[in-house]
């Protein structure tokens, strides 16, 4: 079975063009059940890539991922963990920030 994960249309086209090979979330609900070696559909509006998960590394939160990943493979754009810490509030909450995180390497 197929699961859909929902990308934002930036992230979503470095995903297609290669650029990002590592998607973050946090580790809670469905993500919980992604397994490596898994196919998923990415979706933004009508468009879908299907990958492959080839690895998944769950992190204390999320200042410990960005500190043992290569931030060029999250977002071309983020050049340092304060950017990409700033980046992520606009979707998790300060208080979210310090609860599990996963790097879903595509």
């Amino acid at each position: 079975m197929n699961i859909n994960l929902y990308i934002k249309n930036q992230p979503f086209l470095y995903i297609k063009d290669n650029i990002k090979t590592i998607e973050v979330r946090q580790y809670k609900g469905f993500i919980k059940t992604l397994k490596e070696n898994q196919n998923i559909n990415l979706v933004n509006k009508n468009q879908t890539i299907q990958k492959t998960i080839l690895k998944i590394k769950q992190y204390n939160n999320l200042r410990q991922l960005l500190e043992n990943t290569k931030l060029n493979n999250i977002n071309p754009n983020l050049l340092t963990i304060s950017q990409s810490l700033t980046y992520y509030q606009q979707y998790y909450s300060l208080d979210k920030l310090n609860s599990s995180f996963v790097a879903i390497y595509l």
